[in-house]
């Protein structure tokens, strides 16, 4: 088995944290390889290893991007070796959205953890196919996507300022709030065209939108949405033209997980969406932020096997 430790995550805390549970997953797993990832490009060739070795089981040792960029690295093989692969996860990031909801017999120490490899299951993935400003690309999701406010607390989030970056160091669940709070200020609601097949073309101001195969995002926030890994579809929630008290009552529900009786939110259960803007958004895959005039939303049924 091979642990993929993100030193960065957790504010830069990745490394400490690790060390911390080093020893209980040493005792575990005996045979076990630790990479720290101190230049990126060593997880996608560490990755490419694990899934030619005789023991193609990849931990993914850091926080929600982590996790996804290991997501990302295993579907970019060809697909014997893909097939292969067996993902886990132990979380030392900030919002561990990869191992929601919170559960006691997966954890150690006070660190979530998917490593049940006997257990795995083939879940669904999402991927996106987007362009914009000349460039195209690819990228796999496993948890969810989003554009409007929550992208942009992201993109807060991942490129803090002064004061966001010292609220990461010393109250995560405060600078998650911050980040999401001066979004919700600030964000301009922004004109879209989403077509969902058998539902056609609607053109709206948008405020957010959740692409979801899990209701979990960003803290304690989450959509009253079931998590399905197994029915190859996405719920798509819609949120458009709200003003600054409708959306801090958007912010309020999403605490308490519950949607009902909001106004201006429409709700979608479909194996693919498409998203068009005339200029360039932020879109949010598993805490990672793309920019994009025109995105290709579709599940990829059964494409990988990941610990519950």
């Amino acid at each position: 088995m091979i642990v993929l430790v993100n030193p960065r995550a957790g504010a830069g805390s990745g490394r400490s944290r690790w060390q911390a549970i080093e020893p209980l997953i040493r005792a575990e797993f005996v045979e076990l390889k630790v990479v720290i990832l101190d230049d990126p490009e060593m997880l996608r060739v560490a990755v490419s290893e694990a899934a030619g070795s005789d023991d193609p089981r990849i931990v993914a040792a850091g926080g929600d991007g982590t996790a996804n960029a290991v997501v990302n690295a295993v579907l970019q093989l060809d697909p014997p070796r893909r097939e292969r692969c067996v993902v886990g996860a132990i979380g030392l990031g900030s919002s561990n959205d990869f191992h929601k909801p919170f559960v006691d017999h997966r954890t150690i120490i006070r660190f979530p953890a998917r490593l049940a490899f006997d257990r795995a299951r083939t879940c669904d993935v999402g991927r996106v196919l987007y362009s914009g400003n000349g460039e195209r690309g690819e990228r796999f999701f496993f948890l969810n996507a989003s554009a409007g406010i929550t992208a942009e607390g992201n993109a807060r989030f991942n490129a803090p300022g002064p004061l966001l970056k010292m609220l990461k160091k010393t109250d995560v669940p405060a600078a998650i709030a911050y980040a999401a709070l001066t979004s919700l200020l600030t964000y301009r609601n922004q004109l879209v065209r989403l077509t969902i097949p058998a539902h056609g073309t609607l053109a709206i101001a948008m405020t957010n939108l959740g692409i979801l195969k899990s209701p979990h995002f960003s803290g304690e926030l989450h959509y009253d949405a079931d998590m399905n890994y197994e029915n190859g579809r996405f719920v798509v929630v819609a949120c458009s033209d709200m003003n600054i008290p409708q959306r801090y009552a958007l912010f309020r529900a999403l605490k308490n997980g519950s949607l009902t009786g909001l106004e201006h939110v429409h709700t979608w259960s479909t194996p693919v969406v498409d998203v068009e803007s005339p200029s360039p958004i932020a879109i949010e895959l598993d805490g990672e932020i793309i920019t994009a005039t025109q995105a290709h939303f579709e599940v990829l049924p059964h494409m990988l096997r990941v610990c519950p």
